[in-house]
């Protein structure tokens, strides 16, 4: 861009423009004004028809004036095209230029866009140039647009990240928002089937209201057709007393006309408390047949109502019986899948032993030459088994261990948590297995036997054996997960030795309600009673621990004066095997009656399972002294003990009734009238404290 010589007027040219126009001469641009008052042109450019903003050239509109020396004045009316001032050359060089740029660069649509504002900014430029006075604050602002501009495109630049971030979280908040629509969807449906369920309900219900109401509304016209018909009686009955009334009144008037008029006023009084007393007596009657009929229900109603309850009952017990089936086949489905549920976790286990003992196998026939029997003997036991099982063997003979403790479960699996199940084995999942000895089992039993004995010479009122020993583990071990795994250890304990101890198997009987707690006191009470009679013995000879065999047969029979000879006889020959005595030799009854937590006398064990075979052998006698009968009373039971057991005292019978018929008074025996059947009363009688009283007879 030049500018050109300024008596003839400033000349402007564009790059890439062939011509070079000059501005409008003398009076139209006023040459000297933008040097010597800063003006510019004076041409109108408000009639123009759109600005240069919005790209379009268009034909001007005509003004309704224009300006002339900086004044208004009014356009001509006689010729106006000559009063409009033409449009300055150079500006139609730029808005062509403008407009050329922008087809070139293909910007003819509506809006911002940074290529257009590249154009926008080379036409400010070439005007910046021209008027070179305005050419500072022109730059000025230009440059506070560009740094706007700039300020602009950075935050925008810093605001792109937030964008993706906006548009990630868009999704996942649509992706959770359809999640919950389809949660919604789920739940709606599961409530527009309660619905359902619910209304089919009330519908029912209200069929069943409605067929109430309208037996209610039968009877209450059939009630009402009852009373009608009563009223109607009653009103019949009323105006037959009433005609009655009148025949009698006309029948005294007409023998009071034939009276003379001075008759006896005496007479005339006693007809008159004549016909009150009738009055009062009809009065009466009627008062009686209102109260006798007024709860009286029709023949035929009574007959439908009783028919319509007798086949609603039928229904009901038809009902009940289903109920009692279903749930009878889902308790045995739920034993079933029980059962498959330890079936796979066996099969599982095994499957993971499998897998981690695949490898080369061992040479047992090694093993032979280290244990008891040699390889003859080895071969035996390794018959038919696996080498996991051949290990268990294996440590069996090297430890002297039964194979049944040794191949135990790391873990018990829990019975549950309904109500049927003793408080210390309610739990749900694995419990671990501590695998106890014998000998730990019985230590631990005996200070559970401590316990109980203190609290039976401190409380009148004990708890039920069961919740003492669950709140024994309680007290001892504070943590509830140390209180079910030693519920569950002990448990298991007292199964695996149940043939081996009889203090265990006895302790494991009475935790589990199937013995009376009285067997284990009555035991305790009889060896101590036991041990007194050999101190009180050994005292007299001045042997100290030391008996005869016939001082301690004599003793014997003295404390259990039930037990025959033969019972005796045995009790002897295992003192005799136990402590290898000869015929002089004496008894050391200390020796036999000492026993620990890990071993007990042959001598104690023996006597054990005689009391358990005599108590046995009593209930057997009761109840074939019963006679075969399947119901027994109070009275018939007294009969049987006394008929087996004739020397015993009256409170030992009424030990055996109350235990028979399960009281925890005897003041109950004299109220009960009811029958025991003979199968539980044989179950009641042989796992209590009952055993015959006195030498029998």
């Amino acid at each position: 861009m030049s500018e050109g010589k300024r008596h003839n007027g400033p000349n402007y040219s564009l790059t890439g423009v062939p011509s070079r126009p000059g501005l409008p001469r003398g009076a139209a641009l006023q040459s000297g004004l933008d040097e010597s008052r800063g003006d510019l042109e004076s041409w109108p450019v408000h009639p123009v028809a759109q600005s240069t903003s919005n790209l379009s050239l268009g034909q001007a509109h005509r003004p309704k004036s224009v300006m002339h020396h900086g004044k208004r004045k009014p356009a001509s009316r006689a010729n106006p095209e000559k009063s409009i001032i033409p449009k300055p050359k150079f500006l139609e060089q730029l808005e062509s230029y403008l407009h050329r740029e922008l087809q070139k660069l293909g910007c003819t649509m509506q809006g911002p866009n940074l290529i257009k504002l590249q154009a926008y900014r080379e036409v400010f430029d070439y005007l910046m140039e021209d008027f070179r006075t305005y050419k500072p604050l022109l730059s000025a602002i230009k440059n506070e647009y560009e740094l706007v501009i700039l300020y602009q495109q950075e935050e925008i630049r810093k605001l792109e990240p937030l964008e993706t971030t906006v548009g990630t979280l868009e999704e996942e908040c649509e992706r959770k928002i359809i999640a919950m629509k389809q949660e919604e969807k789920t739940d709606v449906h599961n409530l527009q089937q309660e619905n359902k369920r619910l209304c089919r309900v009330i519908d029912q219900a209200n069929q069943n209201k409605a067929l109430l109401q309208a037996q209610v509304d039968k009877m209450s016209e059939q009630l009402s057709v009852a009373y009608k018909k009563y009223r109607d009686e009653a009103d019949a009955r009323k105006l037959l007393l009433s005609d009655l009334n009148e025949m009698r009144f006309r029948e005294k008037d007409s023998s009071k006309s034939k009276v003379e008029e001075d008759d006896d006023p005496v007479l005339l009084k006693l007809f008159l408390n004549r016909a009150q007393e009738d009055l009062k007596l009809a009065q009466t009657r009627l008062n009686e047949v209102l109260a006798d009929y007024q709860d009286v229900v029709p023949r035929n109603e009574f007959t439908t109502l009783e028919q319509t309850y007798l086949t609603l009952q039928e229904e009901h017990d038809k009902l009940k019986g289903d109920y009692r089936t279903l749930m009878q086949e889902h308790n045995t489905l739920l034993g079933v899948h029980k059962e498959v549920v330890s079936q796979r976790d066996k099969f599982a286990r095994e499957s993971e032993q499998m897998k981690r003992s695949s490898t080369p196998r061992p040479d047992w026939e090694r093993c032979g030459e280290h244990i008891e029997g040699g390889t003859e003997r080895w071969n035996q036991l390794m018959e038919g088994h696996t080498s996991d099982e051949m290990i268990d063997i294996l440590i069996s003979e090297l430890t002297g261990t039964g194979l049944e403790h040794i191949q135990q479960p790391e873990f018990f699996e829990a019975q549950g948590t309904s109500e049927d199940i003793p408080k210390h084995l309610q739990f749900d999942g694995q419990v671990r297995n501590r695998k106890l000895t014998r000998k730990d089992t019985m230590l631990f039993i005996e200070d559970v036997w401590q316990e109980r004995q203190r609290l039976r010479t401190t409380e009148t009122e004990l708890q039920a054996f069961p919740d003492f020993f669950f709140l024994y583990l309680q007290q001892r071990f504070f943590d509830q997960n140390q209180v079910v795994e030693w519920g569950y250890n002990v448990h298991d304990a007292c199964t695996r030795f149940h043939g081996e101890d009889q203090r265990i198997a006895l302790f494991g009987d009475i935790l589990s309600t199937e013995v009376d707690e009285e067997v284990y006191h009555q035991q305790e009470a009889s060896l101590k009673q036991l041990s007194e009679g050999f101190d009180a013995v050994a005292g007299k000879t001045g042997e100290k621990d030391v008996v005869s065999k016939d001082e301690l047969s004599a003793i014997i029979a003295n404390v259990f004066p039930a037990k025959s000879q033969a019972a005796i006889d045995a009790l002897l020959k295992v003192c005799e095997d136990d402590q290898q005595l000869s015929d002089t030799s004496k008894v050391n009854y200390k020796k036999l009656l000492a026993e620990d937590a890990s071993s007990t006398a042959p001598f104690l064990d023996l006597l054990r399972r005689q009391e358990e075979a005599e108590r046995n052998e009593f209930v057997s006698e009761i109840v074939q002294a019963l006679k075969g009968k399947s119901d027994v009373t109070v009275d018939e039971l007294r009969q049987a003990v006394l008929a087996v057991n004739p020397g015993r005292s009256e409170y030992e019978v009424v030990r055996v009734l109350m235990r028979g018929f399960a009281f925890t008074k005897a003041s109950e025996l004299d109220d009960c009238t009811d029958a025991i059947e003979t199968s539980s009363l044989v179950k009641l009688l042989q796992t209590g404290a009952i055993s015959r009283v006195g030498r029998r007879e």
